[in-house]
């Protein structure tokens, strides 16, 4: 598919999103998610939240599908 990159709503998403992909994985290498009733889901948080890859593809994923756009400038036309 081929979104619309002169756009700025897709800018803002994907600068946003790689923004988030290099800081977070350092925020949660410094002060892991401790829950002490629910340490399963402690980890599995925490193993994603230091994964770049990871968080930039789910905040891509969630920004795309919640802010407004036209089905050209989100590539589906």
């Amino acid at each position: 598919m081929k979104a619309d990159m002169n756009s700025q709503r897709n800018q803002m998403i994907v600068g946003f999103a790689l923004f988030m992909g290099l800081s977070l994985p350092v925020y949660f290498g410094n002060n892991p998610l401790e829950l002490p009733n629910a340490k399963v889901i402690a980890e599995v948080v925490n193993t994603i939240g230091s994964t770049g890859m990871a968080v930039t593809a789910i905040i891509t994923l969630v920004l795309d599908n919640v802010v407004p756009g036209t089905d050209e400038e989100r590539g589906l036309a």
